[in-house]
């Protein structure tokens, strides 16, 4: 793409179908008589249309694969970790460092921000206490993994599905 330098596409790590919506958008534009200056919007939602999914994933489902990465941060904060599990999303938050861990339980929404105690420089290691109980996000040749400890007994332990 001129103007944006050596941007590579990214492949999918699964085999990918296409959801056609039927639409011909060039009849649709002539009908409606748009123009020129109304196209970006149009061209945005035929892009929304035709997205990729993922063989196995309904339609229906597809709303969640089209959600921009989600941002618990408040403002003036720099994002630098956003994860989601089975069950949570979590950011890492901060501003020339992370210092913030904001997790969100996916069903009730309900939500816990901690400072965090201890985390990795290169970002594969992030920890937050609320009094008895640890978060940790990590990163590790197992995979990658939300854990929830009380004292020494783990409550939780989710893989990372998307993110990092």
């Amino acid at each position: 793409m001129e103007g944006y330098g050596n941007i590579e596409p990214s492949l999918p790590s699964q085999p990918m179908t296409y959801l056609k919506t039927g639409l011909n958008f060039k009849a649709l534009l002539q009908m409606l008589g748009v123009t020129s200056g109304l196209l970006l919007p149009l061209c945005t939602a035929a892009v929304a249309a035709d997205r990729r999914i993922p063989q196995g994933t309904s339609a229906s489902n597809s709303t969640l694969l089209a959600q921009r990465t989600v941002n618990n941060c408040r403002d003036g904060e720099s994002m630098f970790l956003s994860v989601e599990t089975k069950n949570f999303l979590v950011n890492i938050c901060g501003g020339d460092n992370p210092y913030t861990y904001v997790g969100v339980d996916k069903k009730t929404r309900k939500s816990i921000r901690l400072p965090l105690k201890d985390y990795d420089p290169q970002g594969r290691y992030f920890e937050a206490v609320n009094g008895e109980y640890t978060y940790i996000l990590a990163q590790t040749p197992k995979g990658k993994f939300l854990t929830v400890t009380r004292g020494t007994r783990e409550l939780l332990r989710e893989y990372v599905i998307r993110g990092w």
